[in-house]
């Protein structure tokens, strides 16, 4: 089981996991180290992240960012920040970096730039029978969850929704929103119907296709 918690300190924000031996693999390793060089890449949208290892506790350490109001900001100004955004996830995830949990909550408007932050030490994990996520249901891609591992394709999901709610143009109402053990065992057998979240997907794409604009630069 992991434990979590979160704590602030002298200008930084900490996070912190009690994570079993078990669950300590050489992808979790990777991972860690993945987004540590990451964060070393001077983009506008990552914070520099660091982690260390206290016996079988985690600590993440990044800088305590202060929220600055979006909202009140001209349309053209908003959509140059989600553009520098956009670019900065594609080159994320052209360096084998999937975020997995991309919503409003994680996106901070901070030094008139948006941040991205909450990088999860796991994607998934499998414990028994069941595999946990890191990712916000209902924007978890329908062939992530068939195969289990989640992918850029939850991350554009994850954008695609938030470029909708900081614009201010709203998001795609769902006719249920269940939880995800529930989804489970009805909206995703193999071979079974498009979930909610790839439905959604297509109905923000075709209303960002209205403002011509197309914010992640590469394809799903």
């Amino acid at each position: 089981m992991l434990i979590e918690s979160r704590r602030t300190k002298s200008g930084v924000f900490q996070k912190e996991w009690v994570i079993p031996k078990a669950f300590q693999t050489k992808s979790l390793k990777q991972r860690l180290r993945l987004i540590e060089a990451c964060s070393e890449l001077s983009l506008h949208s990552m914070p520099p992240i660091s982690h260390v290892w206290n016996g079988n506790t985690l600590t993440q350490t990044m800088p305590l960012l202060l929220a600055s109001d979006f909202s009140g900001m001209k349309d053209a100004a908003k959509e140059v920040r989600l553009e520098v955004l956009a670019k900065d996830i594609d080159c994320l995830h052209s360096n084998g970096l999937i975020h997995g949990d991309i919503h409003p909550k994680n996106v901070i408007f901070t030094g008139d730039q948006l941040v991205l932050v909450d990088f999860e030490p796991f994607l998934e994990r499998q414990d028994g029978p069941i595999t946990y996520y890191c990712s916000t249901p209902p924007w978890i891609a329908h062939c992530d969850l068939k195969s289990k591992t989640l992918s850029k394709v939850t991350d554009r999901i994850g954008f695609l929704h938030t470029a909708l709610r900081l614009l201010g143009i709203g998001i795609p109402k769902f006719n249920t929103i269940r939880t995800f053990r529930e989804r489970r065992k009805s909206d995703y057998p193999i071979g079974g119907t498009i979930s909610d979240s790839v439905v959604a997907a297509k109905n923000c794409e075709q209303i960002l296709a209205h403002t011509h604009r197309n914010y992640l630069t590469s394809p799903s």
